[in-house]
């Protein structure tokens, strides 16, 4: 494949999650406690609405498992992200807080459903050399998908309401898809299933084994992917109705928060992932992990408004950075169609960990009136993530 075509797929998969992530579960995070008010539920059952994503990332990455190496790989790319906006738009027609929770569970299989196998597709199509740089920009590409999220949500809410944002947005995500579809498809990136034949690297690679799954290794990643569900999508989940409801700030606090998280990402994944191919991925992961918590110590301390300002741009250097330099990692070192496989059960265990972090947070807000005690969880699961790494 020539340079230029995939710099174009880089853009285009950036673009992707773009919207899975930031036009997805990001944006339905921002207008949470709207929803929450129209429709009428307590934090025990925003709790189990969000966890309803977390699920979907767990089925998610269960479907990935089992069907991309006879569906392909950029096919379930394209279906994901276009059912991120088939998803925002029944969202936007919910009346009942099931039809919430079903909208967030196809939100998030859609997410994990567009992130999973790009693995495969970067593992065949992108040079190893270049593959922490094409993670990082894909990365960037979610950054600037929570930024727009982050910055029009609280236009639509002040001007019109969060099911007009929400519907509108769906429609502009499908229009994309299909025109993105149409250029893979006549660049023959758009395949059934991959039938090359293995290269002379891939041959030697010890994913050719299925054995390999066992390892020390992959388990590691496995329970580090775990902790990524665990200590980030609950912080995003919870973010908007931590300074709305429980401190009490106005929408504008909150956008502030949410537009400095897309901001950092729309430089963060590539400079990490830049970082990532001089220093070593593991001393970068840590790094990335430092500003994790430094992000929920701004959230416990939360003094001042511009507080929310740091935890913002802390999380957003950890979470457009961590999910990208787990993938670059097994990217490099297994071959494509064993690289989907091992970052989609990975993705299960995410899956688990954010429906566990998810019911945690919502159980303990509850109960105990903060999401404070989330985040002291939290922070005590990143040192176990530095001790992994």
């Amino acid at each position: 494949m020539g340079a230029v075509t995939q710099i174009n797929l880089v853009i285009i998969f950036g673009l992707f999650l773009a919207i899975s992530f930031g036009f997805g579960l990001d944006l339905v995070s921002t207008f949470l406690p709207d929803i929450q008010t129209e429709i009428g539920f307590d934090y025990n059952y925003l709790g189990i609405l969000t966890a309803c994503g977390k699920v979907g990332l767990i089925i998610g990455g269960v479907v990935c498992y089992l069907v991309a190496r006879h569906f392909g790989n950029c096919r379930l790319v394209v279906l994901a992200v276009a059912l991120t906006g088939l998803s925002l738009i029944g969202l936007g027609y919910a009346e009942q807080a099931w039809v919430v929770g079903l909208c967030m569970f196809l939100a998030g299989f859609a997410t994990i459903v567009s992130w999973a196998p790009m693995v495969g597709v970067f593992a065949h199509f992108i040079s190893k050399k270049h593959m922490g740089k094409a993670f990082g920009a894909v990365g960037t590409g979610a950054g600037i998908g929570t930024f727009t999220s982050g910055s029009i949500a609280p236009y639509f809410i002040n001007n019109f309401d969060w099911r007009i944002g929400i519907i509108s947005v769906g429609l502009g995500c499908l229009v994309f898809v299909a025109l993105s579809a149409l250029y893979l498809w006549r660049m023959d990136i758009l395949e059934k299933k991959n039938n090359a034949s293995p290269s002379s690297e891939e041959l030697t690679s010890e994913s050719l084994s299925i054995t390999s799954l066992l390892t020390g290794n992959v388990i590691m990643l496995w329970f580090l992917l775990f902790f990524v569900g665990f200590t980030m999508q609950p912080f995003q989940n919870y973010l908007s109705p931590f300074i709305r409801d429980e401190l009490l700030y106005p929408i504008e606090i909150a956008r502030d928060a949410w537009v400095a998280m897309g901001a950092t990402g729309l430089f963060a994944g590539l400079v990490m992932g830049l970082a990532s191919d001089r220093f070593g991925i593991g001393n970068v992961i840590i790094v990335a992990l430092a500003c994790l918590i430094a992000a929920n110590m701004f959230l416990i301390l939360h003094h001042q408004t511009i507080y929310f300002i740091g935890a913002g741009i802390g999380f957003g250097i950890s979470f457009y950075s961590v999910p990208a330099l787990i993938p670059t990692y097994i990217g490099k070192v297994y071959n494509a169609e064993l690289a989907t496989q091992i970052f989609a059960g990975g993705n299960i265990l995410l899956g688990v960990g954010a429906v566990i972090g998810n019911i945690f947070g919502g159980v303990t807000q509850e109960n105990f009136g903060t999401f404070e005690i989330y985040y002291f969880s939290a922070i005590m699961a990143v040192l176990v993530m530095m001790v992994l790494c």
